[in-house]
């Protein structure tokens, strides 16, 4: 799907498994996998591939992934993996998305250059090496559409990757949209994971109107902490 010039998003990171068409496309940089747990060279190789086509932007979630990124000669962005989480971690990160367990108010206080916070997005509640969904339906049955339910009915998707990691999603997507202006950072960071294409055009639109959302939201932890 290209997307070229019909959103507000200055960058856009899609994943290494993306045809190089998307990349080009897109204007898109690389969004690193969260865990690696020994692919290392694996992803070394695709970025390699990635680089000769013109992509030139990483984002990326762990130390491994920022620093094999970086000496490739990557412009790196530092996503919400690192748990940045205060000024001196911020500083020593380019690009830092900031840690989603901040308080809006704990966020305004980093004092570093270009932080970002997460403004939507179903945040991740668990990175685990075996999916949940292969162990008891296997990878056929679930055809990349993967769920987990809880006692209360509440559905959780499950998302692969080509890398060995799986990533569990809330239910609901953190909202921001309608109180952008509490939000004192030099950049917002939208995560679009198991949204469909409609369904990324209805945020950018709720995003101009700054409109409250016709769905289920959560704020995070931004107004009550992690403590």
């Amino acid at each position: 799907m290209c997307i070229r010039d019909r959103h507000p998003f200055k960058h856009i990171f899609i994943p290494p498994s993306s045809s190089l068409e998307d990349f080009v496309d897109n204007r898109a940089g690389v969004a690193l996998p969260r865990g690696l747990f020994g692919a290392e060279e694996k992803l070394a190789a695709r970025l390699e591939k990635l680089k000769k086509a013109g992509v030139t932007k990483a984002l990326c979630s762990n130390i491994g992934a920022y620093t094999l990124a970086r000496d490739m000669g990557f412009q790196v962005f530092g996503d919400f993996g690192l748990n940045i989480f205060n000024s001196e971690s911020a500083r020593q990160i380019e690009n830092p998305i900031l840690s989603f367990e901040l308080t809006l108010n704990q966020a305004q206080k980093i004092n570093a250059d270009n932080t970002g916070l997460i403004v939507y997005g179903r945040l991740p509640l668990m990175l685990t090496r075996n999916c949940p969904v292969k162990n008891s339906i296997g990878c056929k049955e679930c055809g990349g559409n993967g769920r987990l339910t809880d006692r209360k009915g509440a559905e959780f998707s499950v998302i692969c990757s080509d890398y060995p990691c799986v990533e569990i999603l809330n239910g609901v997507p953190l909202y921001m949209l309608d109180r952008m202006s509490e939000v004192k950072a030099d950049f917002a960071h939208f995560m679009f994971t198991v949204e469909s294409r409609e369904a990324v055009e209805k945020i950018i639109r709720l995003y101009e109107s700054g409109e409250k959302p016709p769905f289920e939201y959560t704020r995070g932890l931004y107004y009550r902490g992690a403590l």
